[in-house]
């Protein structure tokens, strides 16, 4: 493996969460073990912002990147306040997002191999979440595939649906409150009324959920 410095544009992207650890509390969580209804990621942009899902809530900030130490530091956390369904949901996204939002900096190493690429931030000695750009592959997980655009969106927001089923879908603002609720959705759904700000869309089907951040112009 080749460690690269988090200066490169490889830490730039899509990072699927694989696995946590807090070890002073004796907790590892891998996620291909658990294999949830969800997929909980980071995106980190260019611009140093970032956003992602966890269990059943989307989030989002900024991060300060210190290249002399190879560190990220978050800024300006922020989550929605939806309630997760089920105890092991809520304690995993408690530890995950305590791990992203953490007042300290997160040491980089990305490692390279000819599968993927691996990202691991380390907040505290033990406490690290190592992340990958390809996501987990598990039955319950095909709502990824789904293509969701356009995004920014002004009047229909159109979900790509191969498979044909109905979803349900619903708007969270950026506090957490439901702004609109569609059942059976086939092909699009009409966001013209929503104010101009960022929202989360949750799509729920007989394979599980996905979260998704959008932004209406």
């Amino acid at each position: 493996m080749k460690n690269v410095n988090g200066q490169d544009s490889n830490l730039y992207g899509t990072w699927y969460l694989h696995q946590l650890e807090a070890d002073l509390q004796g907790l590892v969580w891998d996620i291909e073990d658990v294999q949830p209804d969800f997929i909980p990621s980071l995106t980190i942009n260019n611009d140093l912002t970032f956003e992602g899902l966890g269990a059943c809530n989307g989030f989002g900030g900024d991060y300060s990147y210190d290249a002399s130490e190879n560190t990220l530091y978050p800024n300006n956390f922020s989550q929605t306040l939806i309630l997760c369904d089920t105890s092991e949901d809520v304690n995993f996204e408690n530890l995950f997002f305590a791990q992203v939002s953490a007042n300290t900096n997160n040491s980089v190493t990305i490692n390279m191999n000819a599968n993927f690429t691996e990202l691991k931030l380390e907040n505290y000695p033990g406490y690290l979440a190592t992340y990958r750009n390809v996501s987990l592959s598990t039955p319950e997980q095909s709502l990824a595939a789904l293509k969701i655009y356009p995004n920014p969106v002004s009047d229909q927001l159109f979900i790509s649906n191969r498979n044909s089923k109905d979803l349900d879908i619903v708007i969270y603002d950026i506090l957490g409150k439901q702004v609109l609720q569609k059942k059976s959705i086939k092909q699009s759904v009409d966001v013209s009324n929503l104010l101009d700000g960022i929202y989360f869309l949750e799509i729920n089907s007989d394979n599980g959920m996905r979260i998704e951040k959008i932004i209406k112009s």
